[in-house]
């Protein structure tokens, strides 16, 4: 037997347990309804223990406990074993216990599948996530081990980045977190999110990153060794802090994307390693193990003070109960074999993955029609590239000197932010032609992952007026719109000054590099 799936939820009101134990009912009499058998269980989870054959091969038990230590709760286990409908020489296990809290419920899940007849042979089983927790997974009051959850993908736009890196460093995140870029050329992702986090339901979160900025500004905060951009997918264990091996949180590379059946590949090993950990580390919550040996104790106490047993009837229960232990020692030992063997091949399937991803071909580059623009090494060069691309900047001379001059040490940064410039200015110089409103400026910056502007304190004007005007065809002008990369020393911080030019309908771009005198400086 070998668990391939495993899940632990919260479910916190007292509508969405109702809902839940619904959802489970549904869950296990639709399934037969497909076969044309009757099952009900929706009683049976109510109240009332059930033991029934729905089919040959097939089991399904529920059972209740109660404790008096603990009158308000109750616990339900549901065991349900059935042959698998395409491969009759395997099997399905699925144990279910539900744990009645006041107005919630605690719930875990495991599914195993194990072989009824010996051939050795590839089990071709495609796992996801079943049913009912996908169903459950949407209510609003789930929480996974204390955290909420939602199978709904999330989409992070580059103001919320900052709360994405929160969740992704929290060191109490018990679960995975899986990333979804979107492709620069046209912010496409290169697979559906909705369907993908539906597959992970229970164990893994899904986020889509909205566009290249939501991206650039991940890089910006978590290092480009640890960011996720251009259609790529990236895995984040729990655990996750920039000081860790990139290698350890796995990286898949658009190019392993390239079609539908590479896609499913991908994917496939994606939810196979995130299964096999949920599957190795899963714990039965504390609270439902308490009752169920609270209650089998308080059981076995009432059958002893009761002594309506004879000695040959407890003479059986011995003998039953020694079965039991060999059973469950059996099963305790091919358990520790499975897992001696899950983690070794979670070892070398991380170490694969990431020599493959750090070296798709015999020459080290990416396939070809893969190839990132090349990254500028200086700031002067991120403003000859910047002027190469861009339709609404102008660079004045000041802008190329300034750069010269700059030691900040993230050039691809200044890139990026020029190229976010570039589009506010398009957007800008619409609402100048138009007359029409374009949005505040500040927010379509703030959109892109940059912090905007438009002025500076009088203080800094009256003292050094100076540095914040420039010349252009014999006209001064005010260039105080400004963004600032970093902050304090000027290999970390660096600042870009332009001015709002009407009559041409651009962006003059005077400053790039170190932050203007101010009163803070």
């Amino acid at each position: 037997m070998r668990t391939v799936y495993a899940a632990a939820l919260e479910v916190g009101a007292q509508s969405d347990v109702s809902v839940s134990l619904n959802y489970i009912g549904r869950w296990i009499q639709d399934w037969y309804l497909r076969q044309r058998l009757s099952v009900d269980v929706f009683e049976s989870l109510g109240k009332g223990d059930l033991a029934v054959t729905p089919a040959e091969g097939h089991q399904l038990s529920i059972r209740h406990h109660a404790s008096k230590e603990a009158p308000g709760e109750q616990l339900v286990d549901l065991r349900w074993t059935y042959p698998d409908q395409y491969d009759k020489s395997l099997g399905w296990i699925i144990a279910l216990s539900l744990l009645r809290q006041g107005d919630g419920l605690v719930l875990s899940l495991e599914v195993a599948v194990t072989g009824l007849q010996l051939v050795i042979a590839p089990a071709s089983i495609k796992l996801g996530s079943p049913r009912v927790i996908r169903d459950i997974a949407r209510l609003r009051s789930v929480r996974l081990r204390g955290h909420p959850y939602s199978v709904t993908p999330e989409l992070v736009g580059a103001e919320h980045v900052e709360l994405l890196v929160s969740e992704l460093m929290d060191s109490t995140r018990p679960h995975p977190i899986v990333l979804v870029s979107k492709r620069v050329q046209d912010d496409m992702p290169l697979i559906n999110s909705n369907e993908l986090a539906e597959r992970l339901a229970g164990v893994a979160k899904v986020y889509e990153l909205a566009d290249k900025w939501a991206a650039f500004r991940l890089a910006e905060e978590v290092g480009k060794a640890f960011s996720c951009y251009g259609g790529a997918i990236r895995l984040y264990w729990p655990g996750f802090n920039d000081q860790v091996d990139p290698f350890m949180h796995p990286l898949w590379m658009p190019w392993q994307f390239k079609d539908a059946d590479a896609t499913e590949r991908t994917l496939g090993q994606l939810c196979s390693m995130i299964f096999d950990a949920a599957a190795f580390r899963h714990v039965e919550p504390l609270a439902i193990s308490r009752v169920r040996s609270t209650a089998e104790r308080e059981a076995r106490e009432a059958a002893r003070n009761s002594r309506a047993k004879s000695e040959d009837e407890l003479l059986d229960d011995l003998v039953e109960m020694e079965q039991k232990l060999k059973m469950a020692e059996a099963a305790n030992a091919e358990l520790l074999q499975d897992n001696k063997t899950l983690r070794e091949n979670a070892a070398a399937l991380v170490a694969y993955s990431g020599w493959k991803d750090s070296a798709p071909t015999s020459q080290g580059q990416a396939p070809a029609g893969s190839s990132e623009p090349v990254a500028p090494v200086s700031v002067e060069e991120a403003v000859r590239q910047a002027e190469a691309t861009s339709k609404n900047l102008r660079f004045l001379p000041s802008a190329y000197s300034s750069a010269s001059g700059s030691p900040y040490k993230h050039p691809e940064r200044v890139l990026e932010a020029l190229a976010a410039l570039d589009e506010v200015a398009s957007i800008w110089a619409e609402t100048v032609g138009s007359g029409k409103a374009g949005g505040s400026v500040r927010q379509l910056f703030k959109a892109r992952g940059f912090d905007y502007a438009d002025d500076v304190s009088q203080t800094s004007k009256g003292k050094w007026g100076s540095e914040y005007t420039a010349t252009y065809n014999g006209q001064e002008l005010d260039i105080s719109p400004h963004i600032t990369l970093g902050a304090k020393q000027p290999d970390t911080c660096l600042s870009i000054h332009w001015a709002w030019h009407k009559e041409e309908k651009v962006a003059l771009v005077a400053h790039v590099g170190r932050h203007k005198t101010n009163t803070k400086t």
